[in-house]
């Protein structure tokens, strides 16, 4: 008991404790980590797949409302074309007016159609660029329409068919300038 002394005094001790065995605690950690590792690579391949999903659909839209846009201005073309046969033939006294009203009502429906398919075709871009962030592609303008009624007069001078304006005049006017190619818009890849 000679070595053994009891002090008090103003001093700072540092202790240090050390696992020798911790049950495993250390490799569990471990697993654990690397399955989060693991996890996030999954989840950030899951949320680039998805957007790439997002984006193709995108695109596919947009080339389907091309498509659509052609279509419905061949049927537009088709149904004035039928407007003036019909006419000619009331004009003629083959024909009732009956004709011509179901025509009308065509020619109605078919541009209704088309201005519909140009809405699509703008839905469709701004969802590409809102998805993408490409600026690089332009909108097709509204269609200048009156907002009365033309008034049709039955006379001797016969009809001369009119052509459809292009359904995207500044985008067409940009690829014919490029390679003479005359769809509405660029390729985006």
């Amino acid at each position: 008991m000679d070595d053994y002394q009891w002090d008090v005094s103003n001093a700072t001790s540092l202790q240090l404790r050390w696992n020798l065995y911790d049950g495993g605690r250390a490799r569990a950690d471990y697993r654990q980590s690397k399955q989060a590792a693991e996890e996030s690579a999954f989840n950030f391949a899951s949320e680039r797949d998805s957007i790439r999903l997002e984006v193709e659909q995108s695109f596919f839209e947009l080339r389907k409302s091309i498509q659509n846009i052609q279509t419905t201005s061949s049927r537009v073309l088709t149904s004035r074309e039928s407007l003036r046969l019909s006419l000619l033939r009331v004009q003629a006294g083959v024909s009732t007016q009956r004709e011509v009203i179901n025509n009308q009502q065509d020619l109605t429906r078919a541009e209704l159609a088309y201005t519909d398919a140009i809405r699509t075709y703008n839905t469709s871009l701004a969802e590409l660029r809102r998805r993408t962030g490409l600026d690089a592609l332009l909108p097709c303008g509204t269609p200048n329409r009156p907002a009365t009624k033309a008034e049709s007069e039955i006379s001797d001078i016969p009809i001369e068919p009119t052509s459809i304006p292009s359904a995207c005049p500044a985008v067409i006017s940009a690829a014919d300038n490029v390679d003479g190619d005359t769809l509405p818009v660029q390729p985006l890849w």
